[in-house]
């Protein structure tokens, strides 16, 4: 059974911002990747706080797993220098 994928107002805002960017089309499909596998290879836990985070290129996916009701939060989307504020 799949994951739903959910991405927040936050994000949504953050993807807007690289929308014309070359790797706007590898940041959609890792997400859309996220409801077959919410743990693709490369993913790491966060230290700092909760969640996980995929590095594409030079930006980030930070996110959460919720497993007991299969969803996953993307909660921001930018270049790692900016992405952890």
């Amino acid at each position: 059974m799949d994951y739903g994928v959910e991405v927040t107002a936050r994000a949504l805002r953050d993807l807007k911002r690289v929308e014309r960017r070359p790797e706007y089309a590898a940041l959609r499909a890792t997400i859309d990747s996220f409801a077959a596998d919410p743990r693709p290879r490369g993913y790491r836990k966060l230290v700092e706080r909760p969640g996980y985070r995929v590095r594409v290129g030079a930006f980030r996916i930070i996110y959460d797993i919720e497993d007991t009701i299969r969803i996953v939060t993307v909660e921001r989307v930018g270049r790692r220098d900016h992405v952890y504020d």
